[in-house]
């Protein structure tokens, strides 16, 4: 993807003959955040004007998040889009200012519940706490993620994709390679298939014949863990309950942010609660306005889905449901296109008529200011 935005920068200076100019401003934008640079687009952008994209591609991929943010702010100011960027400059205002902050990649477990979180530009996964409704990192591993840059789009382009997953099983008997075991996840999930079109599948999280030492990006795709960290972390993983956050770099939030965004999300969870219980007695109106008009999922847009999935137990009798594992993640930032939010929990229905247990997945983006679904998945459980 990071190959497409240079290419689309160099393209957009060419055609507007504004490269020394533009170089100008940029640099008096990176030095206006006053601080330290390792890999920054500072030293991204002087390997670009010596016409290194291969470097540059290198660089990229091991941006951090606030870099990258910086990157996007750019791209909104070369199209036009000042209210976007100006956000996202008041954004890294703020967690410059934050004395404490908070991983922003997981935003509510139940208090000792646990979360990895895989950096694929540190190369590392992290066990992730909960105490006191706040994320509390454990545990810190080496791993390695797919040898190309960028987030996974296509079959076999050797990309690791960013997003929220959960292990649907645990599978042994593999060749030496894979060590001792392999967790499957659900990629691609309804979001990868249904709106961004992505292809491919068999990523896993999974260990490897290596005791000490593990190349960094050399997979094919999968997270690959040393045998003896894997040994250690699969303690903790349970199949399709602890989820598994991958993203180009961890995201840090001020505790401010973070309180009102995990306030934000929670109350929006107790809306769809209650639109729940009104849609599966009959009355879906509320329940269709916490729906995105470009929803998608495997039984088509809102209408279709909601029909299918509440309307149709309305004539059902003595319904008794339940909620439980509430998990609220940080999918990840899209390019462009924005923030998107997990809520996954599990959802127990049972009625005269049927008998329901799955994972239910929600796929979360603001618009116009409010949260909606873009997308929904269910993972059949066989129990809790």
């Amino acid at each position: 993807m990071f190959k497409r935005l240079l290419k689309h920068l160099i393209k957009f200076w060419k055609r507007n003959n504004i490269y020394k100019n533009f170089k100008t401003f940029l640099f008096v934008f990176l030095f206006s955040f006053n601080i330290s640079y390792g890999v920054s687009l500072k030293s991204v952008i002087y390997t670009l004007e010596k016409g290194d994209l291969e470097t540059t591609y290198g660089l990229v991929r091991k941006l951090d998040s606030k870099e990258r943010i910086k990157l996007e702010i750019i791209l909104y100011l070369m199209e036009g889009e000042k209210d976007k960027a100006r956000k996202l400059l008041e954004y890294l205002k703020r967690l410059k200012k934050a004395k404490k902050k908070h991983l922003f990649n997981t935003i509510y477990r139940e208090d000792k519940k646990k979360a990895l979180v895989v950096s694929k530009a540190k190369q590392e996964i992290v066990l992730v706490e909960f105490f006191n409704n706040h994320p509390i990192i454990t545990r810190k591993y080496q791993i390695t993620t797919g040898e190309k840059a960028g987030n996974k789009w296509e079959k076999g382009d050797k990309k690791t994709p960013n997003g929220v997953y959960f292990p649907l099983y645990y599978k042994t008997g593999l060749p030496k390679v894979y060590g001792s075991g392999a967790f499957p996840l659900n990629y691609p999930n309804v979001l990868d298939k249904y709106f961004f079109k992505k292809t491919g599948g068999g990523i896993w999280l999974h260990s490897s014949n290596r005791n000490f030492y593990i190349s960094k990006y050399s997979s094919r795709g999968c997270v690959i863990m040393k045998e003896p960290d894997f040994l250690i972390i699969k303690k903790y993983l349970k199949i399709k309950d602890t989820p598994i956050v991958i993203t180009e770099d961890y995201e840090y939030i001020d505790g401010e942010t973070f309180d009102k965004i995990q306030s934000r999300l929670l109350n929006f969870f107790d809306k769809w609660k209650k639109s729940f219980k009104e849609a599966i007695n009959g009355n879906p109106i509320n329940m269709y306005f916490l729906y995105s008009p470009n929803f998608v999922s495997k039984d088509g847009d809102k209408f279709k889905y909601i029909k299918e999935h509440y309307l149709d137990l309305k004539d059902d009798k003595n319904k008794k449901y339940m909620f439980a594992n509430l998990s609220i993640l940080k999918y990840g930032r899209i390019m462009l296109f924005g923030d998107i939010f997990v809520i996954a929990f599990n959802l127990e229905y049972f009625s005269d008529k049927r008998k329901i247990k799955k994972k239910k997945i929600l796929y979360i983006k603001e618009e116009d200011g409010k949260f909606r679904i873009i997308g929904e998945e269910n993972i059949p459980l066989s129990n809790f």
